[in-house]
């Protein structure tokens, strides 16, 4: 073998070993994003079903915007389970009415949101619900770093 060839496999290889160790040294960014003014409500949905929404704003108050920002709503008090003039959740996939999606959300901007569906009622021809569940919370469950 000449000394170009093994200095040209050498160059090669010390470069792709560089190059996959510069990845692994990049830190994972991480956003901050903050919920308030947040509010939950009981609507009429039909002649006897009823469901609490939430809305409110999260804020973006780190170093580095966002995209695809998805929240949804939970009711960690709510029966798992159907039952008549109780409160209850469904534990399946949420629907799209049930996921806000904030497609861009730049440092230092809020938006608005809105979730359905954290938690059902069927008043099965009695009496409407005048509370709302004790337990109600919303969360980010994903959203996508822009660099």
């Amino acid at each position: 073998m000449s000394i170009r060839f093994i200095s040209l496999i050498v160059f090669v290889l010390l470069a792709g070993a560089a190059s996959l160790f510069s990845g692994c040294a990049e830190e994972a960014v991480n956003a901050e994003l903050l919920i308030s003014n947040e509010e939950f409500f009981i609507t009429q949905t039909g002649a006897q079903g009823y469901e609490v929404h939430a809305r409110g704003t999260v804020r973006n108050v780190g170093d580095v915007d966002v995209r695809d920002l998805t929240m949804v709503g939970d009711c960690p008090s709510c029966n798992a389970a159907f039952r008549q003039a109780n409160w209850f959740k469904i534990d399946v996939e949420k629907t799209d009415d049930q996921k806000a999606v904030i497609r861009y959300l730049g440092k230092g901007e809020r938006a608005n949101f809105e979730v359905k569906g954290l938690a059902f009622f069927s008043t099965a021809g009695g009496a409407p619900p005048t509370e709302l569940p004790t337990e109600l919370k919303t969360e980010i469950i994903s959203y996508t770093v822009v660099k």
